[in-house]
């Protein structure tokens, strides 16, 4: 993110993760021109540094929230929504009849 933030032309990069599931992030960028964001992704740094773990995305839908954001601001992180239980509690585990208690 902060290899991304410092090309010209980006206005702020923001993490997001999953609200269902923590392994799942989402990067989104917001740039002045198509033009910017072009030579913003062919800088060598960003080639070096973030095209590897760019590259690694899935196209999978999901809900996310924004835990991390870089501008010009700074940088600001929020702490998750995610519930405690979220790795334990499945879809439709909390509708049916008998429902199993959650560790703590």
């Amino acid at each position: 993110m902060d290899t991304l933030a410092v090309q010209s032309g980006c206005r702020g990069i923001a993490l997001g993760q999953a609200t269902d599931d923590e392994e799942l992030l989402l990067i989104t960028s917001e740039w002045d021109s198509v033009g910017a964001y072009r030579r913003g992704l062919s800088s060598f740094d960003v080639k070096m540094h973030s095209i590897p773990l760019l590259s690694r995305g899935i196209d999978e839908p999901s809900a996310y929230e924004l835990i991390r954001t870089v501008d010009a601001d700074g940088v600001r992180t929020a702490a998750s929504g995610l519930a405690a239980d979220a790795g334990e509690v499945g879809l439709g585990a909390a509708a049916s009849p008998d429902v199993p208690s959650v560790s703590t």
